[in-house]
């Protein structure tokens, strides 16, 4: 007798800000120290002119989607126009 069990799919927790400008922009994405599942696709919706910056500490997590630069400390991900940030490690 066996059984066929599903392996769990990978969590982790973000330690991420952001900022949403302009009326209208929103991003449906997770607070700092809230839970998620690898890999995750969030929502920019840019409106009015606005953007959304999404900050972490550099390297803790791969993703793709908007402008992605870094500083000395901070991966920074920058939309100016409406798409998806995909968390696919960390």
């Amino acid at each position: 007798m066996f059984s066929i069990g599903f392996l769990p799919q990978p969590r982790y927790t973000v330690f991420a800000s952001y900022l949403v400008t302009g009326t209208g922009s929103s991003f449906n994405g997770l607070l700092s120290g809230s839970s998620g599942i690898i890999p995750n696709t969030y929502t920019i919706t840019i409106a009015g002119g606005g953007s959304v910056v999404i900050q972490a500490p550099i390297g803790i997590i791969t993703a793709t989607g908007g402008t992605h630069t870094t500083t000395t400390t901070t991966d920074v991900w920058t939309f100016t126009s409406s798409g998806s940030w995909i968390v696919t490690a960390v």
